[in-house]
C-alpha cells in the first residue's frame, strides 16, 4: 500500500505542478500510463537514494517531464488521466497491481541499491555523469577511467533507457579493475551486463570487491558494443552515474 500511494501521490504533484492546455486534454491508454506509472516509481527511487533530500523534489519533478516526454504524452494528457483515476479509486488499485507486476522484474534483477547503499561511504565519481545517444555520438561506447581508492567494494550505479529503435548489436557494460599498465596488463572483470531495449527506464547496480591493491583504477565502456557494419545508430538515454567506495575495514 506504502508504494501505491508514493506513486499516487507524485502523480498528483505533477499534477499541480504542470497545468496543460486543455484543448488537447486526452486520456493515456490503461497499458500506457501502466508503464509511464512504472518508470516514474523507478525514478523516484532512483533520486530518493541519489540526491540529498532538499534536491530530491525538484530534480525529480523534472525528471518525470522527460519520462513523459519520451513516452509521446503531454501535461494536459497526464492531468485529465490522474485527474480521472483520482475519482476512480477502484481502477486505480487494478492499475496498480498491474503496476506492481512490471516493477517485479526490474526490482528483482537490476534494483539493489537501497540495501547497498545503507553501508556506502561516498560518491567518488567527479566526471561526466549523463549522456544522451545519438545526440553525444551515433556508436559512442562511453569510455570511463577512475583512479581507486584501494581495498574495498566499488558500486556502480546509474539508470538508463534504451529505445527499441536501438540499432547496437549486443549492447552491454564492460567494465574492469585494472593496473593500467600498458606493458604488463592485468585485470580484473566486473560482470557483464546486457542492455535490454525496451523504452522502459531500469536501474543498473554493479558491486565489486578490491582485494588486489595492484590494480588501481576502474576502466572500460558503459555503452559497449560487438562490431556491426554500415551506417548505424545507438538510441540511449544515461543519467546518474555514481560510483561509490566502501573501504575495507
Amino acid at each position: 500500500m506504502m508504494m501505491k500511494n508514493i506513486i499516487f501521490v507524485f502523480a498528483i504533484v505533477l499534477f499541480i505542478s504542470c497545468k496543460g492546455n486543455k484543448e488537447n486534454e486526452i486520456y493515456i491508454p490503461k497499458d500506457k500510463f501502466i508503464d509511464l506509472l512504472a518508470d516514474i516509481h523507478l525514478a523516484d527511487a532512483f533520486y530518493a537514494t541519489h540526491y540529498e533530500q532538499r534536491k530530491v523534489h525538484s530534480d525529480s519533478i523534472n525528471y518525470y517531464n522527460k519520462i513523459l516526454k519520451d513516452y509521446g504524452f503531454t501535461k494536459a494528457q497526464f492531468d485529465t488521466t490522474v485527474k480521472y483515476y483520482s475519482v476512480h479509486s477502484e481502477e486505480f488499485d487494478m492499475i496498480y497491481e498491474e503496476v506492481i507486476t512490471n516493477l517485479s522484474k526490474t526490482v528483482q534483477e537490476n534494483y539493489s541499491i537501497r540495501p547497498v547503499e545503507a553501508e556506502l561511504s561516498k560518491d567518488i565519481w567527479r566526471g561526466k555523469n549523463s549522456w544522451y545517444l545519438p545526440e553525444e555520438g551515433s556508436q559512442k561506447k562511453i569510455p570511463i577511467s577512475l583512479e581507486l581508492k584501494g581495498k574495498g567494494k566499488y558500486v556502480v550505479t546509474f539508470i538508463y533507457k534504451m529505445f527499441t529503435d536501438d540499432e547496437s548489436k549486443k549492447p552491454h557494460i564492460n567494465l574492469y579493475l585494472s593496473n593500467n599498465n600498458k606493458s604488463k596488463p592485468k585485470k580484473d572483470t566486473i560482470k557483464t551486463v546486457n542492455y535490454e531495449k525496451s523504452n522502459r527506464t531500469a536501474i543498473i547496480t554493479l558491486t565489486k570487491e578490491l582485494k588486489d591493491s595492484t590494480l588501481t583504477h576502474l576502466n572500460g565502456f558503459l555503452l559497449d558494443h560487438e562490431n556491426k557494419k554500415g551506417d548505424w545508430k545507438k538510441h540511449v538515454i544515461i543519467e546518474g552515474l555514481k560510483v561509490y567506495y566502501i573501504p575495507k575495514k
